[in-house]
């Protein structure tokens, strides 16, 4: 979904280039996210991390809404291994904060 990659501020490390992917069906409804918006069950929001100098895979980020206010988190290593996944903690306490349905949106600059 993202065109270009940008940095992630919201996800560790800080510096890597980021790319957002969601379903194609809800792609113009996250690109427009506003409070009070919701996503279908079944949405999949995937950041996937690349180090700039190198562009080499990092870690990887994925929602999955599971139902209403309900969402499954992943944490994948570079190689695409599962190392968290389910009501991780930190992961539901800073989506709690986010602008609608535990989600951020596009970045500004898109």
């Amino acid at each position: 979904m993202s065109s270009q990659p940008f940095v992630s501020l919201g996800h560790p490390p800080g510096t890597e280039l980021a790319t957002i992917h969601v379903n194609p069906d809800v792609r113009e409804t996250y690109r427009t996210l506003q409070p009070g918006t919701t996503l279908p069950v079944g949405t999949v929001v995937a950041e996937l991390q690349q180090d700039p100098a190198t562009g080499k895979a990092g870690l990887g980020y994925v929602m999955t809404k599971l139902g209403k206010d309900r969402w499954d988190f992943m944490l994948l290593g570079a190689d695409g291994r599962i190392l968290e996944q389910g009501e991780v903690p930190p992961c539901v306490r800073c989506h709690a904060e986010a602008v609608a349905d535990s989600l951020f949106g596009a970045p500004a600059t898109e």
